[in-house]
This record gives structure tokens, C-alpha cells and sequence, in this order.
């Protein structure tokens, strides 16, 4: 990696790239990815923030070797399955991964590098969509939405239903209060609602899951 315009090395030999994204990832481990920044950083390490400036160019540069690095850690089905096998695999693998890591949706959405197991995750992806048949354009259109698919519901299911779980409550309570207001309404003007009550407040993430990936894979094999 080229060195940044700015900063000076450390004064120990210990700061490297791989300790700078092991401390970043440490730190949003135990706090979240809002409190990251250069300087506490710097203040964790033990070292002036300009021996950062050494290594990454900014903080946005630095959550791009941490995304990188997340991606590491996934286990991507064996390329000889059959394509649909593979696909499922994949998106499940994703999701657990976001779902393990605290804010890792939040640093992985929208964001794409270079990285080797950036690459190695598109690689997966892709090279399931062209057994299947697509050709190379349309492969890389719905290599996209799958994951864009993931990150969001991801993204969604670890976001407060409404104020009063943000502000502390059980979610559990939360659906039950949401499941009697909907079975409360008046039937004539809400019949959908207060039918659908029970499954629109039912705790059943990985299902809902299963299948947006079960009606895409349908559409694929469509294709």
C-alpha cells in the first residue's frame, strides 16, 4: 500500500495496517461504529493520531479495510454445489455474518472495495448467477440486488421498531402492544390489518427471510 500524503510512523515498530483494523474493529466491537474515529483510535494504540495518517488517509479509508476484513470471516459454499444450493448458501452466510458483528450492515451498506475478500464474496455471487445461465450483464444487475437484499433486511430487523423500544423496552412487549392495536381496528375500514395481525407481529425473522430469497431464487430460475 502506497503511504498517505500526511502523518509520520510511529515510534514503535507494532503499528500496521492489520493492528490499525484490529483496534478499529475492537472498538466498534464494544461501542459501535459511531464512536470510531482517528483520534480515539490513536488514544486506544497509545500513539499520536498523525502515526495513523501513516497507514489510512482517513477514517472513510479505514472502514474500507474494515468492511474487508469482516468479509474474511464468511464461509462461502463449495463452488460445485448446484447454483440455487450455492445462492441460499451464500445470502444465509451473509446475514449471519452481519448479524454476528455489531454495526457490520452499517459499515458493508453501499460500501464496495477491492479488497481480497470483497472480492472473493462478488466472486461467490457471481460465479452461482452465470451457472445458472444469466449472462454476464444480468448476472452483475442481480449479484447487486441479492446483496442489497441482505444488507437491508439486515439493516431493518437491528433497527428500534418504534420509540418505545429504542428507548428501552422488551420487543417482545412492543409487538404484543403493536398486535392489539392492529386486532382493535375497526374491521370494515382495516379487514387486511386486523386479519394479518398475528403474522405482522410475529417474531419470525429468519422465516420472512427464507422467503424474499425463496421468491428471488423462484425468479431466477423463471428467468
Amino acid at each position: 500500500m502506497a503511504k498517505p500524503r500526511r502523518g509520520r510512523p510511529a515510534s514503535g515498530p507494532h503499528l500496521t495496517v492489520a493492528t490499525l483494523v484490529a483496534a478499529a474493529r475492537e472498538l466498534v466491537r464494544e461501542e459501535g461504529v459511531d464512536r470510531l474515529s482517528m483520534r480515539r483510535l490513536a488514544a486506544r494504540l497509545g500513539v499520536d493520531v498523525s502515526s495513523l495518517y501513516w497507514h489510512v488517509t482517513s477514517k472513510e479509508a479505514l472502514l474500507d479495510l474494515v468492511a474487508d476484513d469482516l468479509l474474511s470471516e464468511a464461509r462461502w459454499p463449495d463452488p460445485a454445489l448446484p447454483w440455487r444450493e450455492r445462492l441460499l448458501g451464500a445470502l444465509t452466510e451473509y446475514r449471519r455474518l452481519l448479524l454476528d458483528h455489531r454495526d457490520a450492515a452499517r459499515i458493508l451498506a453501499g460500501r464496495w472495495v477491492l479488497g481480497h475478500n470483497t472480492l472473493r464474496s462478488l466472486e461467490a455471487m457471481l460465479s452461482a448467477l452465470l451457472s445458472a445461465g444469466l449472462d454476464t450483464r444480468a448476472a452483475a444487475q442481480v449479484a447487486f440486488l441479492l446483496n442489497s437484499y441482505v444488507t437491508g433486511f439486515v439493516l431493518q430487523e437491528l433497527s428500534p421498531m418504534n420509540s418505545a423500544e429504542a428507548e428501552g423496552a422488551d420487543p417482545g412487549e412492543v409487538l404484543a402492544r403493536m398486535n392489539a392495536t392492529l386486532k382493535a381496528l375497526p374491521a370494515d375500514e382495516f379487514p387486511s390489518l386486523v386479519t394479518a395481525a398475528d403474522h405482522l407481529t410475529a417474531r419470525t425473522g429468519d422465516e420472512r427471510f427464507e422467503r424474499g430469497v425463496t421468491l428471488m431464487l423462484a425468479g431466477l430460475t423463471a428467468l
